[in-house]
Order: C-alpha cells, then structure tokens, then sequence
C-alpha cells in the first residue's frame, strides 16, 4: 500500500523505488498488483509519469489513514506493546 502514497507524491515508480528503497520494478509490479487486486486502475500513465485518476485519488486519504495506523502499531509493538490500550 505504501506505493499509491509514494507514486502519488513523487509522480513515476522510479522516484517512488527510490524514496521506499525498493526497485523500480518492484514497485511497479506492487502498484500493478494493487490495481489488479482492486479491479481499477488507481493511475492514467502519460509518458513515464503517473497521474491519479478519480479512483486514485478516492482511496488515498483511506491509504494514508491505513499507513498511519499501521506505523502507529509497530511503534506500540516496538516497545513491547507498553503503547497498546488495554481493555
């Protein structure tokens, strides 16, 4: 998921590899597999940039919400879970 993020900020899989420390194909194939996965393409690729299209920029905030609350648990799990509510 993170790739949606980081293509959308830095418009090409190559500075999008580059900021993730990931290769460009590896994030190409993992975009490719998001878009697959959700039956819709997230992208308009012109030339060798991407622009979000209207279902990208739907499912955006919620990808950003999702990374958020996924760094927030391994921070929590970081410290032996001492930063998870109990109930």
């Amino acid at each position: 998921m993170t790739g949606l993020p980081c293509c959308t900020s830095h418009c090409s899989t190559v500075a999008a590899a580059d900021a993730v420390g990931l290769s460009q194909s590896a994030t190409s194939a993992a975009l490719q597999q998001l878009e697959g996965a959700l039956n819709t393409l997230l992208f308009e690729r012109v030339g060798r940039s991407l622009v979000l299209n209207d279902a990208g920029r739907a499912l955006l905030p919620q990808a950003l919400s999702l990374l958020e609350q996924a760094r927030s648990l391994e921070q929590a799990l970081g410290n032996g879970g001492a930063g998870l509510p109990v109930r």
